[in-house]
């Protein structure tokens, strides 16, 4: 499960939809940077591209995000 491990500590995945290579993640995080580093790691990863931040919007003290990227499939 390769998106469990480019999770940072201090983020969650709420909810996730795959439409065909479309992938979008709605999810909280603790702060700004930890969701900076999850997008880096997504962009990081051979298993993900075209990354872009959504929607990110503070709620309590959490920070929830939504990330859009197309799944790619190694070759």
């Amino acid at each position: 499960d390769q998106l469990s491990l480019l999770m940072p500590e201090k983020a969650w995945i709420t909810s996730m939809k795959n439409t065909g290579n479309d992938l979008v993640l709605d999810g909280a995080a603790v702060d700004n940077p930890t969701v900076a580093s999850f997008m880096k790691n997504l962009q990081a990863s051979p298993y993900f591209q075209d990354v872009n931040l959504e929607v990110i919007q503070q709620q309590g003290s959490n920070h929830r995000f939504t990330i859009k990227c197309k799944i790619k499939l190694p070759s």
